[in-house]
């Protein structure tokens, strides 16, 4: 009877730990297009197709105050400007 009840213990207590871990809270590598911004956050057009992927290809580099958006997706203004369209999906900003 102890064998049994020790059994059922371990189960209620292997069940309750793994029922309080929390899950790993990675969002999910989604692509967006990005764009540079200005020292003040506004998004500057730019002259060719925006680059496409999960994280930001500009960076922060030392100059930037203001550094990147990414958005769902884009429109074509003329020849050679593109503007951010749909949602802004995240912001990187220089600390």
């Amino acid at each position: 009877m102890k064998r049994i009840a020790s059994g059922i213990v371990a189960v209620i207590v292997a069940v309750a730990a793994f029922a309080f871990t929390k899950a790993d809270k990675k969002s999910p590598l989604t692509s967006f297009y990005w764009f540079k911004t200005d020292i003040n956050g506004i998004v500057i057009d730019a002259t060719s197709v925006p680059p496409f992927q999960a994280t930001d290809p500009f960076g922060c580099s030392s100059g930037l105050k203001g550094c990147s958006k990414a958005y769902d997706s884009y429109q074509q203004l003329g020849p050679n400007d593109y503007a951010p369209a749909g949602t802004l999906r995240q912001t990187d900003k220089k600390p």
